[in-house]
């Protein structure tokens, strides 16, 4: 995917390309901002919902969860040839080659890597890794999403702007000056603003106020909207959630509606990986094991399998 998978890392490049090169856009630049920033958390929480173990110590379990988010797959095989000094297991980025058998798995793999130099391996030499059963990444839901949060974002940024100033005044150009300083005062909070109404001073039949129509509830409900939204992609990723919004008490049959939804998008990443798993085990005698992260469990290990063989 081009916004996530290498096109994103330009965004935090730009601010230092000539100016030329920059959005003179403010709205614009703000809402590409707020959109990276939900595509790389969301991207972290993707990352780093299994928890490996068994693997071999030069297997890069990052490197190895963010190709299966970025494009869906993931070969695991046994290098032939010697490799930083070394015979190794090696997990790279992969795609299907050739044609593909009866029940539709492909026949062989293309493999890819930094400083690597891209190779076939037939299907009886290699274990692929895929993301889930429909062998599709899961960027399409961080994309969509990261949108979404960001016009939500942004939308509460400009009303928060606009309920701080919630109407236009228009006055003549003699009078736009004592204005001035009843709004500075009233930005300073101050209890008691004073005016000048003896002749030839402050005049209120000559102010006219136009409302922006920012409702004081607004800026509630969109916050609600956006935390429904928030734990919508969190249960699509199989993340538990909560429903803070609710004032009152969630009933059980809620909780266990929200829960069902969470696990069963939980196995759809995890059962995948979990059939590679005892794949590589069966195939190399290792005992590969891999679940998913809650906070009472994360084996130690899990995700950092040592240093790597080059370093």
């Amino acid at each position: 995917m081009g916004a996530i998978g290498d096109g994103v890392w330009q965004g935090y490049y730009e601010p230092h390309l000539p100016r030329a090169r920059q959005s003179s856009n403010q709205h614009t630049n703000r809402l590409a901002l707020l959109e990276r920033m939900h595509m790389r958390t969301l991207t972290e929480m993707c990352v780093n919902r299994f928890a490996w173990t068994g693997l071999p110590k030069n297997i890069d379990v990052r490197y190895l969860e963010l190709t299966l988010f970025r494009y869906g797959l993931s070969v695991f095989y046994k290098e032939d040839a010697t490799i930083y000094g070394e015979k190794a297991f090696m997990a790279l980025q992969g795609s299907p080659s050739g044609m593909s058998d009866m029940m539709d798995r492909p026949i062989a793999y293309s493999l890819y890597g930094n400083m690597y130099t891209g190779k076939s391996v037939k299907a009886s030499e290699c274990v692929p890794i895929w993301s889930n059963y429909m062998h599709i990444p899961d960027t399409d839901i961080v994309e969509v999403y990261a949108t979404k949060l960001a016009d939500i974002d942004r939308t509460l940024e400009i009303n928060g702007k606009s309920a701080r100033r919630s109407k236009i005044i228009a006055v003549k150009e003699t009078q736009r000056l004592s204005v001035q300083n009843i709004i500075r005062q009233l930005d300073e909070g101050n209890p008691v603003i004073e005016v000048n109404s003896e002749p030839g001073g402050y005049d209120t039949n000559q102010i006219q106020g136009f409302d922006l129509g920012v409702e004081p509830d607004t800026l509630e409900r969109l916050h609600i909207y956006r935390t429904r939204i928030y734990g919508e992609v969190l249960s699509m990723l199989g993340i538990d959630n909560a429903n803070q919004d609710k004032k009152e008490r969630m009933v059980s049959s809620e909780v266990d509606a929200n829960n069902g939804q969470v696990l069963s998008m939980r196995a759809v990443n995890l059962n995948a990986r979990q059939i590679a798993a005892k794949q590589i085990s069966e195939k190399y005698n290792l005992d590969v094991k891999v679940s998913y992260h809650v906070d009472s469990d994360i084996p130690t290990g899990g995700v950092d399998n040592g240093p790597a063989i080059y370093s």
